[in-house]
């Protein structure tokens, strides 16, 4: 059981500690201990001490060369399409003048090796499971896609890159289902 479940259920108090006689005990002893400050110092100058030995990083690195044909698969909903980039793109096409991510790391790819096999199965909307899409489709969200089964099916076995871009819808729709708890109206959400 996760823990926002058991807070949910007032498996746990107020103060964030599941009881004693919980059956989430293990879980929530991992809450319950209490860090004496100094053994924070201690693991906080043994982890100084251990990156002594890093090379400093001056930014991002690029991805190696790939030996042989490579293949890109981007799994995800309309961020994968580059909704909210300057050029988004049309599902499921190619859009090689795309700004969104998916499309950039394609670029990146291909430069890198020309044999590049490339696969956009974003679909604006989507979400991630059939259970969360008959919850929006039940508000009336007419969510039309879900990744488990309109995209992952569709992923190239051989891929040597697959992408997921996921969560902003679920959270947008189990958000529109919570609306009730919040207000109050605990017979709307009942149902």
């Amino acid at each position: 059981m996760l823990i926002d479940e058991m807070a949910l259920y007032g498996q746990i108090g107020e103060d964030g500690f599941a009881p004693a006689d919980s059956p989430e005990k293990d879980v929530g002893c991992l809450f319950r201990r209490k860090r004496h400050p100094t053994s924070l110092i201690v693991v906080g100058f043994a982890a100084l001490l251990g990156l002594g030995g890093c090379d400093k990083v001056t930014g991002p690195t690029e991805p190696g060369p790939v030996a042989g044909a490579a293949s890109y698969t981007a799994v995800g909903a309309s961020d994968a399409v580059g909704y909210g980039g300057s050029a988004p793109c049309v599902p499921f096409t190619q859009c090689p003048d795309g700004t969104g991510y998916v499309q950039i790391v394609a670029r990146r790819l291909r430069a890198a090796n020309a044999d590049l096999t490339f696969l956009n199965l974003g679909i604006p909307g989507a979400v991630l499971s059939r259970e969360i899409m008959d919850i929006g489709n039940a508000l009336g969200l007419k969510i039309a896609a879900n990744f488990v089964d309109g995209e992952l099916p569709f992923i190239d076995r051989q891929a040597t890159l697959v992408t997921v871009f996921a969560g902003g819808n679920d959270a947008n729709t189990i958000g529109a289902a919570l609306r009730p708890l919040a207000s109050g109206n605990r017979a709307a959400f009942a149902q």
